[in-house]
């Protein structure tokens, strides 16, 4: 996780200097490629309990992080946009979101689908002194990483989003951040 944090930090500097519309539809597409590796590694755990590794849950952990910084850099090219975005650019960007969004639903369902295999997974041995989640707990806390970056890409979008288009917008967000958090709940 705190690759991840360096990540975005540079992600972050590097979009900060200038975010136009084309900025904010390549981070879209961006987003949906991440997305889909996201669920391609999901799919590669096997949801038959003690078919699977710990090797595999830190791929998903890996491939959960990548959505992070990706949705990070969405987040902070939408907050510093110029010019505002138009009705037309903002149809764009929300028509690529309406595709990626329900594909992140399937992943993550797809994710709790696994669950118990995920749990018989035994926890992998770590350095003398070092705690080692157990993968459950491990999966528990990067959707919990990713609840906090969705939440923050849901707000910066609804900033910078056509007032036409708001309401369209919260709701695909309000339905992605819901199955993040009903997936974190079910590993709870």
């Amino acid at each position: 996780m705190k690759f991840t944090s360096i990540f975005v930090l540079a992600a972050l500097a590097v979009s900060s200097l200038c975010a136009d519309v084309n900025n904010i539809k390549a981070d879209a597409s961006q987003l949906g490629a991440t997305v889909t590796g996201f669920h391609d590694v999901v799919d590669e755990l096997s949801p038959t309990v003690g078919a699977g590794s710990p090797i595999q849950v830190e791929r998903i952990i890996a491939a959960s992080e990548k959505l992070v910084v990706a949705v990070s850099v969405f987040t902070g090219d939408a907050a510093i946009v110029s010019p505002p975005i138009t009705d037309a650019d903002g149809q764009d960007i929300l028509n690529a979101l309406d595709v990626i969004g329900p594909q992140y639903v399937v992943a993550l369902q797809a994710l709790v689908d696994r669950k118990e295999a995920i749990a018989a997974l035994p926890t992998p041995v770590g350095l003398p002194g070092q705690t080692v989640d157990s993968p459950l707990v491990a999966v528990r806390k990067e959707l919990g990483v990713v609840i906090v970056a969705a939440g923050k890409f849901k707000a910066a979008l609804a900033v910078a989003t056509p007032s036409s288009l708001r309401d369209a917008w919260n709701e695909l967000a309000d339905k992605v951040i819901a199955t993040l958090q009903s997936t974190a709940d079910a590993f709870a």
